[in-house]
């Protein structure tokens, strides 16, 4: 990462200033896959207690770079305080990926045999795709009263067209079944994006005791050169072969001559089909309507705020982390085949901006600040997030119907309890004729979280192209709690739910079940003691996880066709937690992991 900024304040008077800067941000980030003579052996569509075998997924390099022109113009009149300004952006990112090699297996026994049921291939050089953000906004702070003020202001966002320096960034028309020319537009520009904000604090009582504060405001997203997920797919084509293929249902008219390891790369000539990425004409830029009305109330010994928070966003971008509809799928049952309703296509995903989210929160907060060594924070949310937006390597179990994804988001947290407090410890204060340099300094402090679990979505393993995202039917009057109940190992009964059929949606809502909450102690002792005027040591114990509780990751929720009709069994994670949430972080000191104590030392001069 490289950063650079530079800014200049001017005083035109006593009452107006402006503020101009300019910046630029660049980081360079390289995925590699690590050295290996073999392709990717996947079972991804096989069971997750699989792992693939050879090189990691993406072997990518990446640059982005943005120059940024800021100005911001104040003036300060009678009750009013307003604001113009700007805010440019110059958008720059650079791409490659290295071209790759996938052999899907259905079972380890396949690939005991050789015997690959898709082998696809994919890659582009290295691209260059540009575009720019252009805001500009006025804003007025108003002392209406002693006791009332308003916040009052409109901000106008828009984006250029993303593009590529060579005009590699095309299109897929649904209507044509083609691929847009080079250079031509992908998409119209969204110009209607204009963004209030109204907002008001009033003390209630005129004595700064009391005070009602509210404000509502539409905001919008910047949006990012190319950002819906591979964008190069449609100029440099990934390209599959499945074994429907090679029986003549799908798009090979000769069949290749052989069809495992080591991959012959002129199979793929004039045989699979390639995915495409259709991007809506009209791209509509994300917008976030927020809200929010809070009560404070100062009692002497801290301050009490309870208040409502909401917001609603609509217009979400599919770029990949959001993952667009596949119009394409393969889910239509042949004969134990699946076929697509364009067999001369693979996958076409529909980016656009369908997705939408809702969220609701009660949030109460009550704060001490230092007083008599003391301070402390208690913080309690009580909240629901909802959503049809489906996640990064995930699918819609009806890719017509988005609105049947619509349940609790994947980030949803009921119940989030959090609490820090800091004590300066008086020992002088017990101990008196203690030496300074031992008595003064100490401190001890906690920061600590508990919450409830997150969504967990049951889903039907083993399909093929989004196959695994269909889900089971409920099992009425069956609970979904394990019968023989125990973390990590049994926390859900996979005979609360039974197999609808092949390729038919289930009646079970997107993320069904709860995976396990969270709770977490830390603790820290330290002693700051100066030496001279302008030195010190400070000397401290860090205790992560102080109670060495086991905060377990969230179980799996796929189950798998039985050997019966209807009937599902457990796959090998099935309602088991296999990581704790410290392992899913990579491990890092503190968040998540079991107890850990740090000791540092801090000299200052």
């Amino acid at each position: 990462v490289q950063l650079f900024k530079l800014s200049h304040n001017y005083t035109f008077s006593s009452n107006m200033i402006n503020e101009a800067a300019f910046g630029i941000n660049r980081n360079t980030t390289t995925v590699g896959a690590g050295p290996s003579p073999f392709p990717i052996f996947s079972f991804l569509f096989a069971d997750s207690a699989i792992a693939n075998i050879g090189p990691a997924q993406f072997d990518q390099f990446r640059v982005g770079t943005v120059y940024q022109f800021l100005d911001t113009l104040t003036y300060v009149h009678g009750n009013h305080s307003f604001k113009a300004g700007l805010d440019i952006r110059l958008n720059r990112r650079n791409a490659e990926s290295k071209t790759q090699t996938t052999l899907q297996f259905g079972s380890l026994s396949d690939f005991h045999n050789n015997s690959p049921f898709i082998i696809s291939t994919g890659g582009n050089p290295l691209l260059h795709y540009a575009n720019e953000n252009f805001g500009f906004f006025f804003q007025d702070d108003w002392k209406v009263r002693p006791r009332l003020s308003l916040n009052l202001g409109l901000r106008y966002d828009v984006s250029t067209v993303s593009r590529e320096r060579d005009g590699l960034l095309q299109n897929f028309d649904l209507n044509t079944l083609a691929v847009t020319p080079r250079g031509q537009k992908i998409y119209n520009v969204d110009p209607n994006n204009f963004g209030p904000r109204l907002g008001f604090a009033f003390d209630v009582f005129g004595n700064q005791k009391t005070v009602l504060r509210g404000g509502y405001g539409i905001f919008y997203n910047r949006e990012l050169p190319a950002s819906f997920g591979s964008p190069q797919v449609n100029s440099f084509p990934s390209t599959s072969i499945s074994i429907a293929d090679l029986f003549g249902l799908g798009n090979c008219p000769v069949p290749p001559a052989t069809f495992g390891f080591p991959v012959d790369p002129t199979i793929f000539a004039g045989c699979g089909t390639a995915t495409k990425m259709a991007i809506e004409r009209d791209l509509k830029t994300a917008m976030a309507q927020q809200w929010s009305l809070n009560l404070q109330q100062d009692l002497k010994f801290g301050v009490l705020q309870v208040g409502y928070v909401g917001n609603h966003v609509t217009h979400l971008l599919t770029d990949g982390v959001v993952s667009p509809r596949n119009l394409n799928r393969a889910d239509i049952d042949f004969f134990g085949f699946n076929l697509r309703r364009l067999p001369q296509f693979g996958d076409i995903f529909l980016v656009g901006t369908y997705p939408s989210s809702q969220y609701n929160a009660l949030q109460v907060t009550f704060k001490r600040n230092l007083s008599k060594g003391l301070s402390y924070n208690f913080n309690y949310t009580w909240a629901h997030a909802i959503d049809d937006v489906v996640g990064f390597f995930k699918d819609y179990q009806d890719e017509f119907n988005t609105h049947g994804e619509r349940a609790s988001s994947d980030q949803d947290i009921r119940h989030n309890f959090t609490f820090d407090a800091s004590y300066n410890i008086p020992i002088s204060s017990w101990w008196s004729g203690a030496p300074k340099r031992i008595a003064d300094g100490w401190q001890i402090s906690t920061i600590s979280q508990f919450r409830t679990g997150f969504p967990v979505n049951v889903t039907k393993q083993g399909g093929v192209f989004g196959g695994f995202s269909f889900r089971p039917n409920i099992v009425p009057g069956v609970s979904t709690r394990c019968p023989n109940f125990s973390v990590p190992e049994c926390q859900f009964n996979a005979a609360a739910f039974t197999d609808p059929g092949v390729n038919v949606p289930g009646n079970t809502p997107r993320n069904f079940l709860r995976g396990r909450g969270f709770a977490q102690v830390d603790f820290s002792l330290s002693k700051n003691t100066k030496i001279t005027e302008t030195t010190s040591l400070m000397l401290r114990m860090d205790v992560f996880n102080l109670l060495n509780e086991v905060n377990f990751a969230d179980p799996s929720g796929g189950v798998t066709p039985g050997s019966t009709p209807n009937s599902l069994v457990p796959t090998a994670f099935f309602g088991k937690s296999v990581s704790t949430v410290g392992n899913q972080l990579g491990g890092l000191i503190g968040f998540g992991g079991p107890r850990q104590i740090q000791l540092s030392a801090r000299f200052s001069f």
